[in-house]
């Protein structure tokens, strides 16, 4: 069985919070606190496990304002919905708490079937935009997740098709070498580096998102011509901002000049610009034509034909011999295949 959500009741009268102890928690798992600070304390306990807080406003310590401010101030914190309880003319308190970052306020004297609605739609709305930003958002580098990244992508070149843009990719050279070597939190740590900068470069200009594991891809209005020295730069700035020396990263180019095919495709072939300059010393990007379109394509065809070629036994295979030069003797063979 699933364990009930937990609600806050922060109010100083004790009579008050007993009645919003036994409305809510037939619902709710309860927790109360006479005070702001006591409040502040078990947020640090529970965090984000709390799903809603009950706030008065007017309580000693640390009153409803001074509460508002400081949680909404902590990242922690600040994603818990607040409902603040309010006098029946309290027109000045309403507007104050909303602008102190409250979610909506109920009145006194309680009424439970009000209160009960309040925070069952409040939670409701909360849970939902969680979800939202789940489907949006990559968790780790807080850029847009893959999915997200795509429709944007589609919605900016439908909205603007007389402007010309360019879907950019990267690889990170041995990412998986760097995860075993090294441990997965220096490799999540290099690929919040990789998001920050691709966030600081396409900022005003583009969007980004990060498509899986070590790959990237970012959609941005062309300005002219891409050298070495920009993808060095920026290879540079995540080398020192992830403290890890050494990591080379392969960058991709695909001019959009057709933007009815899929922006999978359009990424696809920024990877495979990307790809094949892996592994080449002194290349740091390279821009997808037809010319590598057809040597993948004629390297498609090949291996598409080969389990054919095998059947009909069409390989043959040759020995070339090893020899010790030490006493002159075969010690092997290397097998070629042709």
């Amino acid at each position: 069985m699933f364990s009930k959500k937990k609600i806050l009741v922060v109010e100083d009268n004790e009579l008050n919070r007993e009645l919003l102890c036994q409305i809510l928690s037939s619902e709710y798992n309860v927790l109360e606190a006479e005070n702001g600070q006591a409040a502040l304390d078990i947020l640090k306990q529970y965090g984000e496990g709390i799903s809603l807080i009950l706030l008065d406003i007017v309580m000693p310590v640390m009153d409803g304002y001074t509460f508002l401010s400081v949680m909404k101030a902590e990242p922690a914190f600040s994603s818990i919905p607040v409902i603040v309880a309010t006098q029946n003319d309290g027109e000045s308190d309403e507007v104050a708490a909303l602008s102190h970052g409250a979610a909506d306020f109920v009145a006194k004297p309680y009424k439970p079937q009000i209160i009960l609605h309040r925070a069952a739609n409040i939670i409701n709305l909360r849970e939902t935009a969680a979800m939202i930003n789940l489907i949006q958002y990559d968790r780790l580098t807080g850029l847009y997740s893959k999915e997200f990244f795509y429709q944007m992508v589609k919605d900016i070149l439908l909205r603007n098709p007389d402007r010309e843009y360019d879907i950019i990719c990267s690889d990170i050279e041995n990412f998986k070498l760097i995860n075993d070597v090294f441990g997965v939190p220096t490799g999540d740590r290099l690929l919040c580096a990789v998001g920050d900068m691709y966030r600081q470069r396409a900022e005003g200009r583009g969007i980004c998102g990060r498509l899986n594991s070590d790959r990237f891809a970012c959609l941005i209005e062309r300005c002219g011509d891409y050298t070495d020295e920009m993808f060095i730069e920026a290879s540079e700035q995540v080398n020192e901002e992830a403290n890890i020396k050494n990591i080379a990263m392969k960058w991709g180019v695909y001019t959009i000049v057709d933007s009815s095919i899929s922006v999978e495709q359009m990424c696809d072939r920024a990877l495979l610009a990307a790809c094949s300059i892996k592994g080449q010393y002194g290349k740091y990007f390279a821009e997808y034509d037809d010319m590598l379109r057809n040597m993948m394509l004629k390297k498609q065809a090949i291996t598409d034909c080969m389990e054919s070629a095998l059947d009909q036994k069409q390989f043959q295979v040759y020995y070339q011999p090893k020899y010790r030069i030490s006493d002159e003797k075969m010690a092997g063979a290397e097998a070629l295949v042709r």
